[in-house]
């Protein structure tokens, strides 16, 4: 892929060639002026290609390897109850680019991996039974086609068709497929009809409230939901099971920022919150009644800054605690107990645990307390006589050694849970230092303080300082201890963090830009600044300035041609040849955007994502749409535009749309005469 400087850029766009305008383009249906419903007109016939062609055959238990057969056809066996347990699919790809993908559920192993073009999915030779399938088309081939199929099972029969990577059959029931019928054909014709549902399972279904988009899409287990790469916080979501086999719910518990573990909820509420910024750093779910006899919930979550973490299951927390690391993605999966079920993993859950326990005169050994909680008495001129303090599953090791009333510093450090001070002598703590180690040093500051008896609470102290009194015979009564994060700036000055939510750079309340390893935060009196765009350049969710290269692209042309947004989609259209290629929106807009400004070439995805990453930089409330519309030849196909709200009206722009025809498609309104009809949209930010 070709890479192109910011300066040079610009000019190596203009001398681009305007030509591989897609092939519909003079096909497509607009509202005509005169129209008062819509009327369809066809201005050109397209360019006849190639048709793809497939054949398939299945490997059936007492028969073996069956022949092929061809397009809608019947592999498999009707009426004599023999298993289907692989399935093979040779695709001809004509004149298209892509390929046939197809993945299959297999007793006592669950979904295997997607194969590709005549390779087999599913075995031979270890009895075991196919259950369902999914199919998919890539490239461009998954463009102007579509592949459906449908299943017949034992017990049931034929299913309802499914397609375009849908499931057909049935999980967590051991019901054998038996025979499979599938169909490739081209998108705008008659799809096939049936009245039965497809997949007979349970049916897991979550969604995710993502910071800066609001509420996903629903997908089905296995799949992500959420985002990576984008620094966006999942903040609330919802799981539902629907159709389960056995009695029973799924519920869910968030530890939310700021907030702490929420109660559980079931089937569909929402856990963790909206519109209030706080992201989820961990979260349980479980399964109820008969369906966890027979059923676990495996789930895994990608968090910021350690990526995708291990898997966990049934009621056991994954996400980190303590870090302050948002989870941005998570996947669940529901696996029979008769299944093979993802290796559980130590990493699942990460948790940066400050506990500690005070010995007191008078009472022994105290109970164990977690960070800012006090460990010892007051008001009761008990001294604490010994001190054990422990720091888990972070990068280095608390360290401390302790003052007593007999005038002695102890000699040595003590670390992660030793003892500092004595026991069985009456001989009580008057001073202490705590300091951290390596790694964690320089990410935190570790707070103390004691109450003192005669004295009262002593003001805070930190890293290693001493607190308490020395030849002074007055004991330690109580003490409370806390980590902060700290921050360094290249200069290397210390940005810490205070009561009130409050950051200083050395003493001073924080402002203005700060560069912190590397990545630019925004400070205003001491607050960091998320969620916004400030001098042109976006903060996300966790401070962050987004440095996608798409954006750095989108700031380069708007330096080049003006911060105006008609000059960005001018500049689009002039600048970026058509090019077919892959229309999938989960690819998100960054990815369409980059590929754009990178090679110069793109479809109306990349047309749309361009224009969104400039309409960003100036603060537009805009949003790239993914839906179809009209056209005479294929009817609906896909299309991706923008959405731009000005004032509460919500306009569409559409660069490709006028790239193509040389209408004007910016700041018009859906239904005006001369635009688009579009339909189905939904959108992908």
């Amino acid at each position: 892929m070709t890479k192109y400087s910011r300066a040079g850029l610009l000019a190596a766009f203009f001398l681009m060639s305007v030509t591989g305008i897609k092939a519909y383009a003079d096909e497509v249906e607009v509202i005509d002026q005169s129209e008062t419903e819509a009327e369809v007109g066809t201005v050109a016939e397209t360019e006849q290609t190639l048709d793809p062609t497939i054949t398939y055959s299945s490997h059936v238990s007492m028969i073996g390897d069956m022949e092929p057969v061809e397009n809608g056809e019947m592999t498999g066996t009707e009426g004599q109850s023999l298993q289907m347990e692989a399935l093979t699919i040779e695709l001809d790809s004509g004149e298209y680019t892509g390929d046939i993908e197809y993945s299959a559920h297999v007793a006592n192993i669950g979904w295997m991996d997607y194969v590709s073009s005549s390779q087999r999915a599913g075995t031979t030779g270890q009895g075991l039974q196919m259950e369902a399938v999914k199919i998919r088309l890539t490239g461009d081939l998954a463009n102007d086609y579509d592949i459906y199929y449908q299943a017949h099972i034992a017990d049931y029969g034929w299913l309802g068709w499914a397609y375009n990577d849908q499931s057909s059959g049935s999980a967590g029931y051991g019901k054998r497929m038996e025979a499979l019928k599938i169909l490739l054909q081209k998108k705008g014709m008659d799809a096939p009809v049936s009245e039965t549902d497809a997949f007979i399972g349970n049916g897991l279904t979550y969604q995710s409230h993502v910071a800066t988009i609001g509420w996903m899409s629903p997908v089905n287990e296995g799949n992500q939901s959420g985002t990576t790469g984008q620094s966006h916080g999942i903040e609330a979501i919802r799981i539902d099971l629907d159709n389960a086999q056995y009695e029973g719910n799924i519920e869910y518990s968030s530890y939310v920022k700021g907030v702490g573990w929420q109660d559980y909820v079931s089937n569909g509420a929402d856990s963790g919150t909206t519109g209030q910024s706080k992201s989820i750093e961990a979260i349980k779910v479980r399964l109820t009644g008969e369906m966890a006899n027979h059923y676990d919930i495996y789930y895994r979550v990608h968090s910021s800054n350690f990526g995708w973490q291990g898997w966990t299951c049934s009621d056991n927390a994954a996400g980190s605690l303590n870090y302050g690391q948002q989870i941005e993605a998570i996947q669940f999966q529901l696996v029979s107990r008769y299944e093979t079920s993802p290796e559980i993993s130590d990493n699942a859950l990460l948790t940066n645990h400050l506990t500690y326990e005070a010995h007191v005169s008078n009472i022994g050994w105290m109970d164990s307390v977690s960070e800012a909680q006090t460990a010892g008495t007051t008001g009761r001129g008990l001294g604490i006589e010994a001190l054990k303090i422990s720091l888990n599953n972070v990068g280095g090791e608390i360290l401390y050694k302790s003052y007593n009333s007999k005038n002695q510093w102890e000699d040595d450090w003590h670390t992660q849970y030793e003892m500092s001070g004595t026991t069985g002598e009456s001989t009580p703590l008057e001073a202490i230092q705590i300091k951290l180690s390596d790694t964690i040093a320089s990410l935190y500051d570790i707070f103390y303080r004691v109450h003192v008896g005669g004295l009262g609470w002593l003001d805070w102290v930190a890293n290693g300082a001493l607190t308490g009194t020395t030849g002074q015979n007055r004991a330690i009564e109580a003490i409370e201890i806390t980590l902060n994060k700290v921050y360094t700036t290249n200069t290397g000055s210390t940005i810490t963090y205070g009561e009130g939510d409050t950051y200083y750079v050395k003493e001073d309340i924080a402002q203005s830009w700060q560069k912190i390893y590397n990545y630019d935060f925004y400070f205003e009196d001491g607050h960091m600044v998320t969620n916004r765009i400030v001098d042109g350049r976006i903060i996300g969710p966790d401070g962050r300035v987004n440095t996608s290269p798409a954006l750095n692209y989108a700031r380069g042309i708007l330096d080049a041609v003006g911060w105006n947004l008609r000059a960005g989609y001018d500049w689009a259209i002039q600048n970026i040849a058509y090019q077919r290629m892959t229309e999938d929106p989960s690819l998100g807009s960054d990815w369409y955007a980059q590929y754009g400004f990178e090679t110069g070439r793109g479809n109306c995805y990349v047309f749309a994502a361009v224009v969104y990453e400039m309409g960003l930089l100036m603060n537009y409330d805009i949003h790239q749409v993914a839906g179809t519309h009209l056209t005479s030849a294929y009817g609906l196909i896909g299309h991706s535009w923008l959405e731009v709200i000005v004032d509460n009206v919500l306009y569409v722009v559409d660069p490709d749309f006028e790239k193509e025809l040389g209408r004007n498609g910016y700041f018009v309104t859906y239904g005006a005469p001369g635009t688009l009809r579009y339909y189905d949209w939904n959108r992908m930010n």
